[in-house]
């Protein structure tokens, strides 16, 4: 990309990360966290109030990173999931998810049955996935918990920026 991900810009000028962080801190999660790579500087970030955890291994896959993530919700809360690359958010659409939520599944919102993102997940699920070893799949662990999908019709739940191409094609989307 020539640039991380979370720096990446949407047409107002706030970075991906920015825009991510300003609705959860506005949405009431707290602590926000975010789990960055040791490579990307900090100080462009451009974020207050966030708690940023630093992945020195990025290779032992998503599933590690989600983990050091989860070390730093607070027992019994649930918890948004959200790759910066998939920068969507609306407030309608964490109020629904968080009305469906259970405690020992997890909520996807879909559009003809396509599931998007971000992910919640139950407290009882966060603390399960605490307790399991760092280097699992975490696709192959969330086949093992109840799914909620919640009808979202709207196709910005599947955002997902990989490719300068990518990028280009949401810019033109908004």
């Amino acid at each position: 990309m020539g640039i991380d991900k979370a720096l990446l810009k949407f047409p107002d000028g706030r970075t991906f990360v920015e825009t991510l962080v300003s609705h959860y801190k506005t949405f009431g999660a707290d602590p926000v966290v975010l789990v960055i790579n040791e490579k990307i500087d900090q100080t462009l970030l451009n974020i207050q109030g966030c708690l940023c955890i630093i992945n020195r291994h990025p290779e032992w896959g998503r599933f590690y990173s989600i983990r050091l993530g989860l070390d730093h919700v607070p027992a019994g809360a649930c918890c948004f999931i959200q790759n910066v690359d998939n920068p969507f958010v609306h407030e309608d659409l964490s109020h629904g998810m968080l009305r469906a939520v259970l405690p020992a599944g997890f909520v996807v919102p879909a559009t003809d049955r396509r599931a998007g993102h971000p992910l919640l997940l139950g407290e009882k699920m966060v603390d399960e996935l605490r307790a399991m070893d760092n280097k699992i799949d975490f696709r192959e662990v969330l086949k093992t918990f109840p799914r909620i999908e919640i009808n979202f019709p709207d196709p910005r739940i599947h955002w997902n920026i990989n490719t300068p191409e990518d990028y280009q094609q949401f810019i033109k989307s908004i």
